[in-house]
């Protein structure tokens, strides 16, 4: 795919920034009701926004858009789109497991499945994952104290007596 500078002020790829825009302050709002809880939500949704919103300007401004047309033949374009909706279910099937499971399962699984299945280099994946666990599990819950959001697992094992 290749970008093409446009002289219009107005691109397509502007509106993927507003809904993403949207889609982390939705993030926002529903991260409030976890209260102490809601600091790692709260701020990686704010960060989001923030790039969405520059995202949002440099395609008013700038006029980038993609152009396939032009460069790749229909069979091309169709296996991109597949790709792309594969990224997207990937996408939402970790937002899914991070509320139910957690981000010290989530992400290192799904890096150590992502690195795996795309490059076939498992043992660099297990690393990665041990590395993201560490990092998430160590020193953001356990050394600098950030509050994660309860869990539906969690908060099933503390209704039926297991936590």
């Amino acid at each position: 795919m290749a970008l093409v500078k446009q002289k219009a002020l107005r691109s397509p790829t502007w509106w993927v920034g507003v809904a993403i825009f949207l889609l982390a302050a939705a993030a926002y709002l529903i991260g409030g009701q976890y209260g102490r809880g809601s600091m790692m939500p709260q701020l990686t949704s704010l960060a989001i926004m923030a790039l969405a919103a520059l995202h949002t300007l440099a395609g008013l401004i700038m006029g980038v858009v993609a152009d396939d047309e032009e460069w790749h033949d229909a069979e091309a374009r169709r296996s991109y789109a597949r790709a792309r909706l594969g990224y997207m279910a990937m996408a939402g099937t970790v937002g899914v497991l991070v509320w139910l499971i957690g981000f010290h399962v989530t992400l290192p699984l799904f890096l150590l499945l992502f690195i795996g299945l795309a490059t076939g280099r498992w043992l660099l994946g297990l690393v990665m994952a041990g590395l993201l666990w560490g990092f998430t599990y160590l020193v953001l819950a356990q050394t600098l104290h950030i509050i994660f959001p309860p869990t539906v697992l969690h908060r099933w094992m503390i209704a039926n007596g297991w936590f």
